[in-house]
């Protein structure tokens, strides 16, 4: 692909701008992940400021990104982002409330049939690439006429996570605006990230809710009662690290920093977070806890869970270098580093 250098575009402040802040947080992604790649292509463009360094398919694939978010056609795109830093009442709140309590349940009562969906394999056997699963190539980049028109129409729409959101998520049949439009709401009071820490579109927010909500750890395992509370479930395992011989502390629930107990042993010093829940445990919990090592001079994180884990929560601690384990392999945790 050639590259017109005399694009007046890339000599736009705000666009440099935008082309710097991505550089840094797809660097920093591929660093966690080892994508040795991404960082070779990325580098020299943004240590020198000079975007024209970039490889040339990277500049259009930024050149379209930042019209998407530019003022010029912004409209057509707004659906994408929703409202963002715009005052909101008690009942757009309420409205952002609902609008999150309905994905979620119906995530929740279509968990099943979504796992078999999403567990599928093509006809050699192959397992299907998340990119085609969710529609990126159909559905993630449409303007918002087009993607009225391909909703009543069911084009891109007639498998897979697509064909969720048109028969399951939509309220009214096939009708977006009304989604868009506590969607637009929604995201202006929560104002929710994707994984490089950017706006999230609502096919991101989707994503994530999914990957968190329905895919399980396929052991699950159950190592409390149900009836325990955070706090309770934070002293059962600090007994079980204090009967294994651990030198335990319980941290302060108000300023714990992602951490909720430090355990000791010899010359090592974990910080675990410990999280008992209905549903495997997403990449938040393995933010946190990465993050509050730091702060309290640990020398590994750790993250404990009685429902396991989800596969994008796995991925991003194999990267970080966060352990994972259940609470009853617990006591076997110096077996862990």
């Amino acid at each position: 692909m050639t590259l017109n250098n005399s694009d007046k575009i890339l000599d736009d402040p705000e666009f440099l701008k935008f082309c710097l802040t991505y550089c840094e947080k797809q660097i920093e992604y591929a660093k966690r992940k080892g994508h040795q790649k991404t960082i070779d292509n990325l580098s020299p463009g943004f240590y020198s400021r000079n975007i024209r360094e970039l490889p040339s398919d990277e500049i259009e694939y930024l050149k379209g990104n930042f019209k998407i978010r530019n003022e010029n056609i912004a409209k057509e795109y707004e659906y994408l982002y929703g409202g963002r830093g715009i005052p909101f009442t008690n009942m757009e709140k309420s409205i952002a409330n609902d609008f999150e309590n309905d994905l979620i349940k119906k995530f929740e009562k279509y968990k099943k049939p979504l796992l078999e969906m999403y567990l599928k394999t093509d006809e050699l056997g192959n397992e299907i690439p998340d990119r085609d699963f969710f529609g990126h190539k159909s559905v993630h980049c449409l303007t918002r006429e087009n993607l009225i028109l391909q909703v009543r129409s069911g084009l891109g729409f007639e498998k897979d996570f697509p064909y969720f959101f048109r028969t399951v998520i939509l309220r009214e049949k096939y009708e977006v605006e009304p989604f868009l439009h506590d969607w637009y709401i929604f995201a202006n009071v929560n104002s929710p990230k994707d994984d490089y820490g950017f706006d999230a579109s609502f096919w991101n927010y989707l994503e994530i809710l999914f990957l968190e909500i329905v895919i399980p750890d396929i052991e699950n395992p159950k190592g409390v009662n149900n009836e325990m509370s955070g706090s309770d479930y934070e002293e059962y395992c600090a007994n079980i690290l204090s009967n294994a011989g651990w030198k335990v502390s319980i941290t302060k629930a108000s300023n714990d920093q992602g951490v909720d107990i430090v355990a000791e042993i010899e010359n090592l010093k974990y910080c675990i977070q410990c999280k008992r829940y209905s549903n495997p445990v997403g990449n938040k919990a393995v933010q946190e806890v990465y993050a509050g090592k730091d702060h309290y001079g640990g020398t590994h994180s750790v993250l404990v869970s009685n429902a396991g884990f989800t596969k994008s929560a796995k991925e991003l601690a194999k990267s970080l270098g966060v352990i994972l384990i259940s609470d009853i392999e617990l006591d076997k945790l110096e077996n862990y580093y």
